[in-house]
């Protein structure tokens, strides 16, 4: 009578350990999936957070205002090129290094120079040259961009994750450092003598206007910026330190 008991009393106890056995084998399988799932959404989410465009500020925004050149301004000469930008960002912590994010910018730029008009041109004649002493030609600013194929790239170190900070920073980059090419000696002496052709064109279509200076030619013109050396003004004549 006793080990049947023990009996009875052991059967529902080994069926009970078999359906939870059963239990849990069919839900591991869906346990791991929905546990992958979840770590793709938040690593999907911390993506979308981390390169987030921030909203623009409307209140930033102010109506366009109108002003004027006094004089006017006399666009002499231009120039085309294609600029790159880069900026690098390392960091270390106790003499180990964490990575440097790397950030360029390409961009189409386009540099403008001119002269004021309104201002004073000595004018010199002798020996049947007529020679026109003119401004300094200055850059016009901001340079012009082509956005449209303007190309930006980020690769961020193993251990940092200010790709998108580093980009932003050297976008804020940009417009200074066209400036100071625009103003540069390089540029201002590689489009000097293009600028020194469309001041030649502009005075010989001003000195046709004046009825003592009519019958002087285009190739009788010497036209000289302000901002030369005086070695090219002694060419001229004693006048300038040169010779006769």
């Amino acid at each position: 009578m006793s080990a049947a008991l023990r009996l009875y009393f052991f059967l529902p106890l080994r069926h009970e350990e078999l359906n939870v056995n059963e239990q849990n084998t069919r839900a591991g399988p869906w346990t791991g999936v929905f546990a992958t799932l979840a770590i793709v959404g938040i690593a999907i989410a911390a993506y979308l957070w981390w390169n987030r465009t921030p909203p623009a500020d409307g209140h930033a925004i102010s109506p366009p205002m109108v002003f004027r050149t006094p004089g006017g301004l006399l666009e002499v000469s231009g120039i085309n090129a294609t600029e790159t930008f880069t900026k690098r960002s390392m960091l270390t912590i106790a003499g180990i290094n964490l990575g440097t994010t790397v950030s360029q910018i390409q961009v189409p730029a386009t540099y403008r120079y001119q002269i004021e008009p309104a201002k004073d041109w000595p004018t010199y004649m002798r020996d049947g040259r007529f020679m026109v002493i003119v401004p300094a030609v200055r850059p016009s600013l901001p340079v012009a961009i082509d956005t449209s194929r303007m190309r930006m790239q980020t690769q961020a170190g193993w251990l940092r994750f200010n790709g998108r900070e580093n980009l932003d920073s050297l976008l804020a980059e940009v417009t200074p450092e066209l400036a100071a090419n625009a103003r540069s000696t390089a540029h201002i002496e590689a489009q000097r003598e293009q600028a020194r052709k469309t001041v030649t064109e502009f005075v010989a279509k001003w000195l046709i206007t004046q009825e003592q200076w009519k019958a002087i030619k285009p190739s009788q013109i010497r036209v000289y910026f302000a901002d030369e050396p005086i070695e090219r003004l002694r060419t001229f004549g004693p006048d300038f330190g040169g010779s006769t």
